[in-house]
């Protein structure tokens, strides 16, 4: 299926749901169902919507990603068509759950129509070379307020980590990333040192990231850049080990679609998912730019490289979520043996196996993405 038809399917998914909310309310208002179905049936379509904007909105993306890289990379195209492919099947199901849904179910209330969180084409990142990346993001706020939510440690906390940067010649990093949200290493936490080379205060700050854990030695660039009632931030990390700059890359965008949401008061997209929904764009990306460089000209296995650390990545995410899972089934059994079990723990635990077998799933979508990718 043509780019140009993929871009259509998304606007026309969107324009059906438009077209067939109205005549549904109104059914929906003959049949005066009551207050808990009227809550459910709204709850259930702002997911639907939810799914079908979304969808729409990545069917888009991918659609402009496979124009940019027709020509530069027989392995990217291949996979992102794959990728295509599975978007088009996922609009179809949410097509199809909205229309099941209308008919089966009941409520007097118009839900809302949600605007898509999806991740947009204009916000991702960019390789500048075999060992850089950078990002500009235009952010709502004055340069006044974008520069302490970079510099103010209580504020830091609120999108990036926990800790502080010293903002003067010389002065002192030190960051603490939670587990999950180290971009050297998405499976641990640790701490990242540094030393500031420049702090011009609302313009410019620029610091050594220092991973003595997982042997990152970078430098972190910042420019910020009064755009009217905003602020445009030109973000450039350089000196990152090839193997991990898609991992650099889908954390700082995660990082930065976080910081937009505070600036906006808004309530910030889940950090898994939103890593999830950009890390294999970006493997895709750095695998194309790598394998296209002229200084990698003589080690065309760079691609294959980059694929096999993500593969063995995974493989050991995927081992850790199952003996989690073993931890958790053992502790609720050994709860339920018990004459009288806590119930509120033994729920917890429950929602915690369901998270994690949610989470193996994923994995195991994303194994067999990169399976493919291999054999192709």
């Amino acid at each position: 299926m043509g780019e140009g038809v993929i871009a259509v399917l998304g606007f026309w998914l969107c324009m059906i749901i438009l077209v067939l909310r109205k005549p549904v309310i109104k059914m929906l208002e003959a049949k005066k169902i009551d207050g808990a179905d009227t809550a459910k049936f709204e709850e259930r379509c702002q997911k639907l919507e939810q799914t079908v904007s979304d969808v729409s909105g990545e069917l888009i993306r991918v659609a402009r990603e496979l124009d940019e890289i027709r020509n530069s990379s027989e392995f990217s195209y291949k996979l992102l068509l794959q990728q295509q492919a599975n978007l088009v099947a996922a609009s179809t199901r949410a097509q199809a759950d909205m229309q099941n849904a209308a008919i089966a179910s009941g409520g007097t209330v118009e839900p809302k129509l949600l605007s898509s969180n999806a991740p947009q084409p204009e916000d991702f990142g960019k390789v500048t070379n075999e060992h850089t990346i950078r990002f500009e993001r235009l952010l709502p706020g004055s340069k006044e307020q974008v520069w302490k939510y970079f510099t103010q440690s209580d504020l830091l906390g609120q999108w990036l980590a926990e800790g502080k940067i010293e903002t003067q010649f010389g002065g002192q990093v030190a960051l603490d990333f939670a587990p999950g949200r180290n971009p050297g290493n998405p499976e641990d936490g640790s701490r990242i040192k540094g030393l500031v080379s420049r702090a011009d205060e609302g313009k410019a700050l620029c610091f050594s990231w220092e991973d003595e854990a997982n042997g990152v030695s970078s430098l972190l660039s910042l420019e910020f850049i009064e755009e009217g009632q905003k602020t445009k931030v030109i973000l450039t990390h350089s000196r990152l080990p090839q193997e991990r700059m898609h991992h650099f890359m889908a954390c700082w965008h995660t990082f930065l679609d976080t910081l937009t949401a505070r600036l906006r008061n808004l309530t910030p997209p889940d950090f898994n998912l939103r890593f999830r929904e950009v890390i294999q764009v970006y493997l895709i990306l750095v695998a194309t730019v790598l394998a296209a460089s002229p200084a990698l000209a003589e080690s065309p296995n760079a691609t294959y490289k980059i694929v096999t650390s993500e593969k063995a990545r995974l493989m050991s995410k995927y081992d850790n979520l199952w003996r989690d899972v073993d931890k958790t089934q053992r502790e609720m059994d050994a709860m339920k043996r018990d004459t009288t079990p806590d119930n509120s723990t033994l729920n917890y635990l429950d929602k915690q196996l369901k998270d994690k077998y949610r989470d193996i799933k994923a994995v195991e979508y994303e194994i067999k993405d990169l399976d493919a990718a291999l054999r192709g």
